[in-house]
């Protein structure tokens, strides 16, 4: 089974790979990450077609009653989009 860690750095790299806009600073959940994401209008819409794909997977998994990979899923989110996070500000 793949630990926390392991899951927020591979979100981490997702989210670098796919270019996804940083979160603000008050954002500290995926789906609330994605759903900013898609109501973007000014974003491209190749990144905002990513971000309602991995919203309809999160939604997938509590449809499909798998309430321990969806929560596994939100922690880990919320630790890769603080380190996205200051991984940018770094850069700006």
């Amino acid at each position: 089974m793949i630990g926390k860690r392991q899951m927020a750095k591979y979100l981490e790299n997702y989210f670098i790979e796919q270019r996804f806009p940083v979160p603000g600073e008050y954002t500290q959940d995926l789906e609330e990450y994605f759903s900013e994401i898609i109501d973007k209008e000014k974003l491209d819409c190749t990144s905002r077609l990513k971000a309602a794909y991995e919203l309809g997977t999160l939604n997938g998994f509590k449809s499909g009653h798998r309430y321990s990979l969806a929560l596994q899923m939100s922690m880990a989110g919320t630790v890769a989009l603080k380190r996205y996070a200051k991984l940018a500000a770094r850069f700006r």
